[in-house]
């Protein structure tokens, strides 16, 4: 797992770096991600909200990317210096861990690994969705996280 770890943040980066970051108006954003993966799996309103959130107008009336691609790609390689691991048995708290059914390996890799090494963790896993199940399915997360107040 540590070298197909090594390799996808590699390629994620690389992606990140050749992302587009200017666009001549929101819609136009909108527009471009809702015909590509993975935002043309998100709710409509999530995608709406992430392109008015995520971008603002220069001086000259171009809408862009607040996070520049060369610094999404430095957080993306900042994960491979990142033990968080560690930290697990620290954590006392009940846990819940939500998975889309059809997420890559190395997140539900990752994901089924947390539940198993937390004293009280509980994985849900989703089917139908990605790694970006808040973003797909927006409702359902919410009640589940709800549910899990609650209880």
């Amino acid at each position: 797992m540590a070298a197909y770890s090594l390799d996808r943040v590699t390629e994620v980066a690389a992606a990140a770096r050749r992302r587009r970051r200017e666009w001549s108006t929101r819609e136009q954003v909108v527009a471009t991600y809702r015909g590509r993966p993975p935002f043309n799996r998100w709710d409509p309103e999530v995608l709406s909200l992430y392109v008015e959130r995520g971008t603002e107008e220069d001086d000259a009336g171009a809408v862009k990317l607040k996070c520049p691609p060369h610094i999404e790609a430095q957080v993306f390689e900042g994960y491979l210096d990142l033990d968080a691991w560690a930290l697990v048995p620290l954590v006392n708290a009940d846990v819940l861990i939500l998975m889309g059914g059809e997420t890559e390996p190395i997140y539900s890799f990752a994901a089924t690994d947390l539940a198993a090494r937390l004293r009280r963790g509980r994985l849900v896993v989703v089917d139908g969705a990605s790694h970006f199940l808040p973003m797909e399915r927006p409702d359902l997360v919410a009640q589940l996280v709800r549910d899990f107040l609650v209880t």
